[in-house]
């Protein structure tokens, strides 16, 4: 199975992509040219929601890696909003993910995260 879809909306000019179906070396690529088209000069970051997303393998992880990067080199943070009882948060755990990213469980947790207050 591949992504079934992605949308990006704006809270107070913070792009928040949510992700629904599965991040893999199928898509991941372009999954992460989409996230960063969304993300400008002028935003502090980028919030990533995860809740509906079913499976990320490690093109996906390496995916979260990768635009943590590219963010902190801009100046700007990632952060993630998944809940502490889903399935896919092992996964975060187990790869590292959550040590170099802030994991959320909910999107004003997350925007407060990136100084935006919610």
């Amino acid at each position: 199975m591949t992504l079934s879809s992605m949308r990006v909306e704006h809270h107070d000019g913070v792009p928040v992509a949510f992700l629904d179906g599965d991040v893999d070396a199928a898509n991941a690529d372009r999954v992460g040219e989409d996230l960063m088209d969304a993300v400008t000069n002028r935003t502090v970051g980028l919030v990533i929601v995860l809740s509906e997303t079913r499976y990320l393998n490690s093109a996906g992880i390496g995916l979260l890696f990768r635009l943590n990067e590219q963010l902190a080199t801009r100046r700007q943070r990632l952060a993630l909003v998944l809940s502490p009882a889903a399935q896919l948060r092992r996964a975060l755990e187990v790869s590292g993910v959550e040590t170099a990213i802030p994991i959320r469980p909910d999107l004003p947790a997350a925007l407060a995260e990136l100084g935006d207050g919610g």
